[in-house]
């Protein structure tokens, strides 16, 4: 019978320690244990099969008829069995493979052709256009092919069989499909893949100009190229240096290493960053087109693998602005990048989403006189018995009557309302754990509108030093990530508003900081002391440079005092 491929013999082990008499000839005979004489005279080949070779994985022998009766002859075939058998085993062996030793054929097979390309450029010339965007295409064929899980050839190949057998063959080994070897071939062929692309683009690239302090000598050992740095060790810099600065709040960080972890996710947060190419920031791109909302927190999407929940198409995916924002982060980081030396260009630059703004951006509108009026007599008298808590009373007044942001609002110390100059004022400042503004002009004292104090504010203040409170509103979770105002924010958005029936995209929380600066304004308060009291940035010569002292407060209380809301 024919020897199979698939069935490997050890008889490394064997010993030829059996004799039978060969009475004909008188003399002794070497009979080895694998050899077996049947009832009829007939010599067999007797061949164990260790269980960890066989392919059932159990223990067992094979049988081969030699087809002659004559002990002599019998050892005369046996002998090339023997080498044969070796030699199977050998390979048997090597089927069962490291995974460091699969890295090593790829590195083998893929350094080989990166030297032929090698050999090619410096023979007849740098890649055509052609050669260059096949390449880059090839790049983010492979990328896509690693995010997804997808056989390298994708658009023209159900698996990758076909590949790998013509590398391991080159090897003089043969991975079965199924084995824990094919899934490593299978992972780490589109990687070798895709950084044996990124390297025939280094090298011609490499040729873009000349390094004229190098020795001209053809025959002198050419200098190791100098590593670049990971994509993980650039974000670190930058990110370090941001810090630095300080300018970042914690909010702004914990953003952007949200951005970063899916950056090292897409990309590998190893790669080294001057292999980054148009078609890898491409890739980030359609990635991103294709991301889940809350990833991390909807059950759909929160334990699955970043290939597995691109290839979902139920849930619900990042807005537009969103992933601008991503892109936003890895634009700065990849600039920074080039001006500090550690990549030629930033292929992030300019690959954001164009949006037409008029169709797709809300624009929030200030509440009119009639919901100012709604709003005023369901919070003071709690029509309906909407108001249940204090917060639900104080912080939609304290945004009626100073314009401050939801979280400016939200993160307020009852030491921050105190009197400055013989004037009781909100102390908007950063000061203390977990406070945070948007920017330098948020920092600003802004008058305590009369109102408030007719309608309790300093009695209400006082109980809470009473009580031992430090905050405004104590009970507001001091969450970094999505701002200690997300409660109030939450309740005046998706329930205050829709029961008195004015909900719209337009309106939200934040109306209420367009309804008072339209009200100072409409009151003929000058339009810069109208940004001092909102917390925005002068502008001018005068403004910015000249007048860092800034308004006094009683002309900022003049000011805030004129806000009123008709009956």
């Amino acid at each position: 019978m024919p020897l199979s491929g698939t069935i490997f013999f050890n008889i490394s082990n064997l010993r030829q320690d059996f004799r039978w008499w060969d009475i004909q000839q008188g003399h002794p005979v070497l009979n080895p244990v694998y050899l077996a004489k049947s009832k009829h005279g007939v010599f067999y080949l007797r061949w164990p099969i260790p269980r960890d070779l066989h392919p059932s994985q159990r223990a067992s022998t094979l049988k081969l008829s030699l087809r002659t009766r004559d002990p002599k002859k019998a050892l005369r075939l046996s002998r090339p069995m023997i080498q044969i058998g070796e030699l199977v085993n050998d390979q048997g062996i090597r089927q069962k493979m490291r995974y460091d030793e699969v890295r090593a054929i790829l590195t083998q097979h893929f350094r080989k052709l990166l030297s032929q390309n090698k050999e090619k450029i410096d023979s007849t010339g740098r890649l055509s256009a052609i050669d260059r965007h096949t390449l880059e295409t090839s790049i983010g064929t492979a990328n896509e092919a690693i995010a997804k899980d997808l056989p390298l050839n994708f658009l023209t190949e159900p698996n990758d069989n076909r590949s790998i057998k013509a590398i391991t063959e080159q090897f003089s080994i043969d991975i079965k499909e199924g084995t824990v070897e094919h899934d490593w071939f299978k992972k780490e062929l589109k990687i070798s893949y895709r950084d044996y692309c990124k390297a025939v683009l280094n090298y011609d690239q490499a040729l873009d100009s000349f390094n004229l302090c190098e020795a001209l000598d053809r025959g002198a050992a050419k200098p190791p190229a100098e590593a670049g740095i990971s994509l993980r060790s650039l974000a670190e810099r930058y990110v370090n240096e941001k810090r630095a600065g300080a300018n970042w709040v914690k909010r702004t960080f914990l953003e952007k290493d949200d951005h970063l972890k899916l950056l090292y996710e897409i990309l590998g947060a190893e790669t080294d960053v001057r292999t980054v190419s148009v078609m890898s920031a491409t890739n980030v791109k359609d990635v991103l087109q294709k991301y889940p909302s809350n990833r991390f927190k909807k059950p759909a999407t929160k334990d699955k693998s970043l290939s597995e929940i691109l290839t979902m198409t139920s849930v619900q995916k990042i807005k537009v602005l969103t992933i601008n924002k991503y892109l936003q982060t890895y634009n700065d980081l990849f600039e920074w990048g080039r001006r500090n030396g550690f990549v030629e260009t930033n292929h992030f630059s300019g690959i954001s989403i164009r949006l037409n703004k008029q169709r797709s951006q809300v624009v929030r509108k200030p509440f009119s006189a009639e919901h100012v009026r709604l709003l005023l007599g369901t919070i003071t008298e709690n029509r309906d018995g909407l108001i249940r808590k204090d917060y639900q009373k104080w912080g939609p007044l304290i945004g009626l009557y100073t314009g401050a942001r939801l979280n400016e609002i939200a993160q307020i110390d009852l030491a921050d309302i105190r009197e400055e100059s013989g004037i009781l004022v909100f102390d908007l400042n950063d000061e203390g754990e977990g406070k945070q503004l948007k920017s330098a002009a948020s920092r600003r004292l802004v008058p305590v509108h009369s109102r408030l104090t007719e309608l309790g504010l300093l009695a209400h203040v006082e109980k809470l030093r009473r009580k031992g409170a430090t905050k405004l509103f104590p009970d507001f979770p001091d969450s970094v990530e999505h701002g200690r105002g997300r409660n109030l924010g939450r309740w005046f958005n998706e329930k205050l508003l829709p029961k008195l029936g004015i909900k719209s995209e337009e309106l939200v929380f934040h109306s209420l900081r367009h309804t008072v600066i339209t009200a100072l304004m409409q009151a003929d308060v000058p339009e810069p002391i109208v940004k001092a009291i909102a917390g925005h940035q002068q502008e001018g010569v005068t403004q910015q440079h000249y007048f860092k002292q800034g308004y006094t407060i009683q002309q900022l209380n003049n000011a805030m005092q004129k806000l009123h809301y008709e009956a």
